[in-house]
């Protein structure tokens, strides 16, 4: 009987330590998303209350020709272009507070945020582009590493040209509210340990 219950309690503890690990993992990633989550909602929320000069604090080109009215959100020094699901050049992007520019070897392009129709984001990182006026949507590609932030300064630029940053807010609140429901919860305690 020894032997028997010291196979299963190691069978427990093993099972116990993969569950915490499992827990650690799950839990660590979302706490990642719910931080970055807090830090969009601040920016969001300083732009809203007229401090965007606190949160967009890189006034630099890039080489772009920016107008003088519009402040860099986000430089991307390596971007694909395409349309309808195919490679056309790989250049280097910047969002602003007015449009997303894209200039390659082969190509370039802009999207005003005022004539888009539409924007839809891709979390294998890349973002799609719909403007009146255009007949094939096109747009950037720049990988799922930063695909989060990214998508988030698209965002931001798009809801600050059409002056939408408190809906913008609003739905940023609501994704954090959500995100909280889905915390991991803790395995239950190991009841294999005897005194």
């Amino acid at each position: 009987m020894g032997i028997l219950a010291s196979l299963k309690r190691k069978n427990a503890e093993r099972a116990a330590h993969k569950a915490q690990s499992d827990y650690n993992t799950l839990h660590g990633a979302w706490k990642t998303h719910h931080d970055k989550l807090t830090e969009y909602i601040t920016v969001v929320r300083d732009c809203a209350e007229g401090r965007m000069n606190e949160q967009l604090v890189d006034h630099s080109d890039y080489g772009f020709m920016l107008n003088p009215t519009e402040i860099p959100v986000a430089y991307l020094p390596l971007a694909l272009y395409y349309e309808a699901d195919e490679t056309h050049d790989e250049g280097s992007a910047i969002i602003t507070t007015e449009r997303v520019l894209y200039a390659g070897a082969l190509a370039t392009r802009e999207w005003i945020f005022k004539k888009l129709i539409n924007i839809t984001h891709s979390p294998a990182g890349y973002s799609v582009f719909a403007t009146t006026g255009v007949g094939t949507p096109g747009g950037i590609a720049y990988g799922p590493d930063v695909a989060m932030e990214v998508q988030f300064r698209i965002e931001l630029g798009a809801a600050i040209a059409r002056d939408r940053l408190p809906q913008f807010l609003s739905e940023l609140d609501t994704t954090l509210a959500t995100h909280n429901t889905q915390m991991p919860v803790p395995p239950p305690p190991s009841a294999s340990v005897t005194a």
